[in-house]
């Protein structure tokens, strides 16, 4: 579940994952985080790296010379976290919506139902204001 507007650290992680099958240089991800995320400091990425990071992957390969590494289960069930969060903040604000519609809706077709019921009970009294003339009329 991309979002253009989650943090560069939920990118990176999430790059993390989606390249746990063939595994990612730290080349890799420091060019993803300049290019992708707009990180251009390389102090953030190192403390980036050396506190998240390093701490969630697990060297699994070596390719041309460069360690593979791919995410431990606890850097993939973070953003999948992130993820459910998100979705649930989402429907949260769906749900709010939802909700204030429906009692808009109620609020009118009580207001509808009191002005039937007004104009109804306007119609008995013409009615019977009617009857009594015409009672009164006939008893002359």
């Amino acid at each position: 579940m991309k979002n253009n507007n989650e943090p560069w650290q939920i990118k990176a992680a999430r790059f993390c994952v989606e390249k746990s099958q063939t595994g990612f240089t730290a080349n890799e991800l420091r060019d993803f985080i300049q290019n992708e995320c707009g990180v251009s400091h390389d102090n953030q990425f190192v403390r980036f790296y050396d506190n998240e990071i390093a701490q969630h992957m697990t060297e699994f390969a070596v390719r041309d010379g460069e360690s593979l590494f791919q995410p431990t289960l606890e850097m993939v069930q973070r953003v999948m976290e992130y993820d459910e969060l998100q979705l649930a903040r989402r429907t949260s604000e769906s749900a709010d919506r939802n909700s204030k519609i429906a009692i808009g809706i109620a609020l009118l077709t009580l207001a509808i139902s009191a002005l039937v019921e007004l104009g109804w009970l306007n119609f008995l009294s013409t009615q019977e204001a009617t009857a009594l003339q015409t009672s009164c009329l006939h008893s002359q």
